[in-house]
């Protein structure tokens, strides 16, 4: 059991290492990314907000979807900015799985969604 805590505390070190340069620049990407992502969610909601004070119901309908999909990107950024950044099979596997449910709930509420519309 010791020679298999060592072993696992080991690769995870190597790992941490030879990945560092990896999600040092995924990190730095992801920093970009969601400030462009801030920047579109704040456009979308002002303008949903000016299509709702006009009764523009086909305009909300479709600034509704586009919010939605924008907050779907965002979870799913998040996600993969934790997964590169974990360190260890288990921990990566737990973060897949959960990114999995967020995906199948995102696509059956999506077109959902749309059907309303």
């Amino acid at each position: 059991m010791n020679d298999l805590v060592l072993s696992e505390g080991l690769k995870n070190t190597i790992e941490q290492l030879v990945l560092w340069p990896v999600r040092v620049r995924h990190r730095r990407k992801a920093r970009t990314k969601h400030k462009v992502r801030i920047d579109a969610l704040g456009a979308v909601r002002h303008t949903l907000e000016g299509a709702a004070k006009l009764n523009a119901g086909n305009a909300r309908t479709v600034f509704n979807v586009g919010m939605y999909l924008l907050l779907l990107d965002q979870d799913i950024a998040y996600f993969t900015d934790d997964l590169v950044c974990a360190i260890g099979d288990r921990r990566r596997a737990f973060l897949a799985k959960h990114e999995a449910i967020l995906l199948y709930e995102a696509s059956s509420r999506g077109s959902s969604t749309l059907a309303r519309s």
